[in-house]
């Protein structure tokens, strides 16, 4: 249920139509790695305090039922940077080794045909950026500059150390545009502050940030000054995970500094989410959903999904309507003036509606390997190999424990119809990795 009034959401879609005739907004767009869902304080996290990413919840709307496109990075990124189910141009693994035949690096990334955001917004006059890991593809064909983003400071890799590298892969060296640098500080505090000035240059036009951070994701590297503050937690791995959580939201706080500095907060739509569900194994708090990050179950796909732009959607909500990261490209694209979803094709819907009170029944689909889903309204199916093997009513079973495959048939067949009608639209992968035909068996692990 969203929490306001129905008085309240038609005046927020009445500034939010009459502004947009006049400017387009500025777009942040938040994302971080592998953190868990109550890893947050504003989601009741008691072991440390978030207060920046907090007041993107007290300033804006909770999406409770936040979803990525895929429960591993490579793909998720390739979905939520294209407004399109990465599957529907093939692009359904992470791009790293195990890989079932050998692609050709000019192959293996994020297909070149597919526009990203970042080309799209630079068509409607928006300045582009990239800040932190990119992880879809190495190669000089899918350098982000060559990709849609004026300016790119990151990596091209899926992980890399938050410290400075002596030596370093190709995927791992920092980089400003094509130029290697080396990274003068502990790598969560330089891409904010990366992102910081950019936005101090570009405050002026609209722009496009696309903030990638590495964090929480491994190597678990913290600042002393960090862990010191949780010499409380005993655990040292959740420690450590803490500490560069504490770091993260002091970044983004510098971020968000930086938008009220330049009078830019009613201007800038900003999106904060997270990669795919948690890697438990980091010691993250995944707040009892089952599974990890590489599962369709809750736990791999479901995320943190806040959304803020003060004036226009109404602050300290929450909204409980199916969301992906789909969405968010759809509402950018829509606010910098394209006819979106129709005249792009894309699947999403508009953030700013849904926030202000719309109403949407449809479906989220996910593929990975041979594991399936669907989610339509309160039911999820998961299938193994094609065959329906779980239905949950996610309103009253959030964290999937009562399989109601068999009490409701035919709920679970019209779902499974739907998912395999959206399944046959689906081209071949174009890289598969080895283990792809027992992803099935990894899933079975968290519900035996």
């Amino acid at each position: 249920m969203i929490k306001h009034f129905f008085k309240a959401a038609l005046a927020g879609i009445a500034i939010s139509q009459s502004t947009l005739a006049d400017k387009q907004p500025n777009i942040l767009f938040i994302v971080i790695d592998d953190a868990g869902y109550d890893d947050f304080s504003y989601a009741g996290c008691k072991d440390w305090k978030t207060p920046h990413i907090d007041s993107i919840a007290k300033n804006g709307t909770t999406f409770t039922n936040g979803y990525v496109t895929a429960s591993v990075c490579g793909p998720s990124r390739a979905g939520l940077l294209t407004g399109r189910y990465q599957q529907s141009f093939g692009h359904e693994e992470n791009i790293t080794g195990g890989q079932a035949w050998k692609v050709p690096s000019e192959k293996f990334g994020l297909p070149t045909e597919i526009p990203t955001l970042g080309t799209l917004l630079q068509k409607k006059g928006y300045t582009t950026a990239v800040f932190g890991k990119w992880h879809l593809g190495e190669h000089e064909n899918f350098h982000p500059n060559n990709r849609g983003f004026d300016h790119f400071v990151g990596f091209l890799g899926g992980s890399r150390s938050f410290w400075p590298l002596d030596k370093a892969s190709h995927g791992h060296k920092l980089r400003i545009n094509d130029t290697v640098i080396k990274s003068p500080e502990y790598l969560t505090d330089y891409l904010g502050k990366a992102t910081a000035e950019f936005i101090t240059q570009n405050k002026e036009k609209p722009f496009f940030a696309y903030l990638a951070y590495n964090a929480v994701h491994s190597p678990l590297h913290a600042k002393e000054n960090d862990l010191q503050s949780l010499s409380h937690i005993d655990h040292n791995g959740r420690k450590l995970l803490g500490a560069m959580t504490v770091a993260l939201d002091q970044s983004i706080g510098l971020v968000l500094d930086t938008l009220k500095k330049h009078n830019l907060e009613e201007n800038t739509l900003i999106v904060f989410s997270n990669d795919n569900g948690a890697a438990t194994y980091l010691k993250t708090d995944n707040g009892g959903l089952r599974g990890r990050k590489g599962t369709v179950w809750e736990g791999g796909l479901k995320v943190p999904f806040l959304v803020q732009w003060k004036g226009h959607i109404p602050a300290n909500t929450t909204c409980s309507q199916p969301v992906n990261l789909l969405d968010a490209g759809s509402t950018f694209c829509k606010l910098a003036g394209y006819n979106a979803p129709a005249e792009l094709d894309l699947p999403g819907t508009n953030l700013v509606s849904l926030a202000n009170g719309k109403t949407i029944q449809r479906n989220l689909y996910w593929k990975r390997g041979n594991t399936s889903a669907i989610r339509n309204g309160q039911w999820k199916l998961i299938t193994l190999k094609d065959k329906p093997t779980f239905l949950f009513d996610l309103n009253a079973d959030p964290k999937e424990t009562n399989n109601l495959l068999k009490q409701e048939d035919s709920i679970a067949n019209k779902l499974d119809s739907s998912l395999k009608q959206w399944e046959a639209t689906l081209p071949a992968p174009l890289w598969k990795k080895k283990v792809a035909d027992q992803y099935d068996t990894f899933l079975m692990k968290y519900w035996d």
